[in-house]
């Protein structure tokens, strides 16, 4: 960034091509961030937020809405160096980068926290995990009964892949003939 910004004085159509393109990428990636990762902008159901929500509830609901605030200011915080007119030989340029750095340190920090609730509320809607995990201790007994359990299943499913194969299969056609 700092090359582009040093040079867009010797090639300003070059330079806002790159400004367009990288305004054209932050907000595909925001979108994206958005709808894709953290579940959020159903605009063809006219609403902004999910269902099913983990960390706000009723009128706590405003947890999304300034984390959708706070990724749109973030995504796009690399636009004010150039508003701004950072030169990058001077000593403050260092500092606005390490800001920017910061900055974008936070934002992926609170995109983890609503992409894991996204991936959490998924994997649960569509039965890949479950939303409770019994913690019971099990006592010796119980393992006992458990083994058990396990082996007159596996014995079960031995003896069912040891029967032989239906070897007459006619004789499902000729039921279907006399039943016409």
């Amino acid at each position: 960034m700092s090359y582009a910004l040093q040079y867009s004085g010797k090639a300003p159509a070059a330079f806002g091509f790159w400004i367009i393109t990288n305004v054209v990428a932050s907000v595909f990636t925001l979108v994206w961030d958005l709808r894709m990762d953290w579940g959020l902008l159903h605009l063809e159901k006219k609403q902004i937020l999910r269902d099913e929500l983990i960390y706000g509830h009723g009128e706590t609901n405003w947890i999304y809405f300034l984390a959708i605030i706070q990724d749109i200011v973030f995504r796009f915080a690399w636009i004010a160096k150039y508003i701004i007119g950072i030169n990058t030989s001077s000593g403050l340029a260092q500092v606005w980068t390490s800001l920017f750095a910061v900055i974008e340190l936070i934002r992926r920090f609170v995109w983890n926290f609503f992409r894991l609730e996204n991936e959490h509320l998924n994997n649960c809607g569509e039965f890949r995990a479950v939303r409770e995990i019994s913690l019971v201790v099990v006592n010796e007994s119980e393992i006992a009964k458990l083994e058990e359990i396990m082996d007159e299943e596996k014995d079960r499913l031995l003896e069912f892949h040891r029967r032989p194969a239906i070897k007459n299969t006619n004789r499902f056609r000729n039921t279907a003939q006399k039943e016409k």
